[in-house]
């Protein structure tokens, strides 16, 4: 009898250590992103290049489970943007970005679209150190549309920040 007590302790303490190691690691991670992009525009014939140039995006303390990386994607809040004074709207689309300066992950190059998040970066995969990293993003919007006005153009955009295997 005290050798069944023994055996169903030792079961019991052995389902309770196995939870307390995975209620250990929580997906967990200390990030700033960008929350507003500006585009001044002056010539409605040209790109305009996003301010801050480049906008940076941070992350650390980054504790994830065993081999699940960091994702940071984007997506725009409107299929179009809000133009200064009037004029045609600016399409989602016409917003894209690249990639300098990639730390402790990838980053992508990418377009903004008002259907989908697209990925900005993914980490390395979790391996017990607290993940850190940066990256610039370097933002572009597309020549406006015939008939746009020069001043400030605004869209408002989502970020998602996930841990994926």
């Amino acid at each position: 009898m005290c050798e069944f007590r023994y055996r169903l302790l030792l079961i019991v303490a052995t389902c309770l250590m196995a939870t307390l190691r995975i209620a250990a690691v929580m997906d967990k991670v200390d990030i700033t992103l960008p929350t507003t992009i500006t585009f001044p525009v002056t010539d409605v014939r040209a790109a305009t290049t996003g301010i801050p140039a480049p906008t940076l995006i941070t992350f650390e303390k980054g504790n994830l489970h065993d081999n699940m990386h960091l994702q940071i994607s984007v997506k725009a809040n409107a299929a179009v943007g809000t133009p200064p004074g009037g004029g045609p709207a600016i399409p989602a689309g016409s917003f894209s970005w690249t990639v300098a300066n990639a730390t402790g992950g990838s980053g992508f190059n990418g377009t903004l679209s008002y259907s989908d998040f697209t990925v900005v970066y993914q980490s390395i995969p979790w391996q017990h150190t607290a993940l850190t990293g940066t990256i610039n993003l370097n933002w572009k919007m597309a020549p406006p549309p015939t008939g746009a006005y020069a001043g400030t153009h605004t869209l408002s955009i989502t970020w998602k920040v996930e841990s994926i295997q």
